[in-house]
Order: structure tokens, then C-alpha cells, then sequence
């Protein structure tokens, strides 16, 4: 019973002795990529006052991605090995012990052979035995080695900035002049409208100021600057005055009238939202929309 106390102790004692057998240590050569986290972002606009329109301004957005990507070598130092697994040395001894003379006799072929018996067959059989005698160290294995990075030396090859163009979703723009700002957000398209009036006939245009500046994003710096010409400037202050007449004194046959005027001024768009804004703020004013619909009744009625 003692002895086989003292064997169970000794067997756990070369366990906890044991040591990875180390195989080899090789380099590892490979290219690593790095993009910077985050992109330059920039925009560019093309400005125009819509086809059609005395009020209306067109932006088409588009925008520019940039992205740094740095490429860089690895050279990697890496030691591979077979861990230590104590209940191995079960068999693993007993084969070692089975190898030597299988050794010995592979190294005298080698002699006797004059090389012709490679020494290096001799070599890895000799490993072998003397990785089996040994209690405290596993025979290499290649089915269930380890590898550790000793190393690792990296160096910049190359560094190179990619560009992606698309159009601006969701973008704010902003017009602006010394004399008020408007604003509105780009569509799916990267196109954005503004109207340079509001529907009460306000906007950076009305004092005579015919230069103005696009902000995108909310940038300070503008991205465009547009000059509006005097005989645009005209129909727009003259736009201006019919919708502040109109808030001045509304009604339904005035709400129609303007309507009318604007689209003779080439202000289509803005006379849409002008009807629409005041149908929906007069729909419980039973007088303010029979007027509007007796005009619209009047006119069918002349078209006949």
C-alpha cells in the first residue's frame, strides 16, 4: 500500500515538474491594414435657381469621404511547442525506452552507410526516446501544438487616402445674407430646394441684398455664393409684397388670389405651400373656405 502511495505521489510530483517541449521557433511575414477611424468629411455644391422659378434655388450635394488607410509589414518571431501533459508519460515512457536501441542501431546505419541513411532520420528518433524516457517532458506532437508570439516588429510600407463620392442624404442647407437665413435638408438624391422666400414673404433677399452664401452641415465657411440679377430681384420683392398684403388682411378670396398671382410671378412652388399652410390653419372657418371654393368655382365656371 505504501508503495503504491509513494508511486501516485511521484507521478504527481513529475506533473507538477513537467515542462512544454519546445519545437521550433519560426518567423512569420504578413501585411497588416489600418483605416482611420474617422473619415474626413467634405462637400461639394452646384448651385442654380430652378428652371421655372423666380424664388426657388436648386442644390445638388455630393459628399466626399476620406479615408487614410496605412499598410504595414509584420515580421513575427513565434515559438512553437508541445504542452505538458502529465498522464502521457504512461506510455510515452515505455516508448522511449522501446526507441533507444531503435536509435542506436539508426545511428550506426548512418555511419555505416557513409550518410547515405540521412543523419537527420537518425536525430528525430533519438528525440523522440529521449523526450519518451524523460518524465518531466511530452514527445513533440504535431496534431495538438502551441504557438506564442515572442516577437513582433511592424513597419509602415505605405499610406494612401481613399475617396468615396456619394450624393448627401439628410444634409442641413442653409442660406444666408446679412439679412436673415433659411433653411432645409438635402433629400436621397443629394438634392435640396429652398424657396428664398418663407410663405409670410420673408427672406435674405427682400432688403435688396442680392449675394447669397450656401452653409452645408452647418459649416461657417460657406460651401457657394450666389448673386441673384436685378430682374430676379424685382420678382422676388414684388412676390414678397403680395404675400405680406395677403397676411395683412386674409381671407379666402384673397388666399386665392395670391395663389393666382404667384404662379404668374413664376412662384409656383412657394404658392403650393402658401394654400396649403393656410387651408389647414382655416379648415374649421366655414366663411374662409367658402370664399376660396366660390373662387374655384368661378374660375371652372370661366373655363367652360
Amino acid at each position: 500500500m505504501k508503495k503504491k502511495i509513494i508511486f501516485i505521489s511521484g507521478m504527481i510530483l513529475l506533473s507538477l515538474c513537467g515542462c512544454n517541449n519546445h519545437c521550433q521557433s519560426f518567423e512569420s511575414d504578413s501585411l497588416e491594414y489600418k483605416r482611420s477611424e474617422k473619415p474626413q468629411i467634405s462637400y461639394q455644391v452646384k448651385s442654380q435657381l430652378q428652371p421655372g422659378s423666380s424664388v426657388m434655388l436648386q442644390f445638388d450635394i455630393t459628399e466626399q469621404r476620406r479615408t487614410v488607410i496605412d499598410t504595414y509589414s509584420v515580421r513575427q518571431t513565434i515559438d512553437r511547442y508541445t504542452p505538458y501533459e502529465g498522464w502521457r508519460e504512461s506510455y510515452e515512457i515505455l516508448m522511449g525506452i522501446g526507441l533507444l536501441p531503435v536509435s542506436l542501431c539508426s545511428h550506426i546505419l548512418n555511419v555505416v552507410s557513409f550518410g547515405t541513411f540521412p543523419y537527420s532520420m537518425a536525430a528525430a528518433v533519438t528525440d523522440i526516446s529521449f523526450a519518451g524516457m524523460n518524465p518531466c517532458l511530452n514527445i513533440e506532437s504535431t496534431t495538438r501544438f502551441k504557438e506564442v508570439p515572442q516577437k513582433t516588429v511592424r513597419k509602415q510600407i505605405e499610406s494612401k487616402t481613399e475617396i468615396q463620392t456619394t450624393p448627401a442624404v439628410n444634409v442641413p442647407v442653409e442660406i444666408r445674407s446679412s439679412n436673415g437665413a433659411l433653411r432645409t435638408v438635402s433629400q436621397r438624391n443629394g438634392i435640396a430646394l429652398i424657396n428664398m422666400l418663407d410663405t409670410k414673404g420673408f427672406g435674405p433677399t427682400i432688403k435688396g441684398d442680392r449675394e447669397i452664401n450656401v452653409h452645408i452641415a452647418g459649416s461657417a465657411i460657406p460651401s457657394d455664393t450666389i448673386i441673384i440679377e436685378r430682374v430676379k430681384q424685382r420678382l422676388i420683392m414684388q412676390i414678397s409684397e403680395k404675400l405680406q398684403a395677403y397676411h395683412a388682411a386674409p381671407s379666402g378670396t384673397a388666399l386665392y388670389n395670391t395663389v393666382i398671382e404667384l404662379e404668374s410671378l413664376q412662384a409656383g412652388n412657394l404658392a403650393f405651400l402658401l394654400e396649403k399652410e393656410e387651408m389647414a390653419k382655416n379648415n374649421n372657418k366655414s366663411q374662409f373656405i367658402k370664399e376660396f371654393n366660390n373662387m374655384l368655382n368661378k374660375e371652372k365656371g370661366k373655363s367652360k
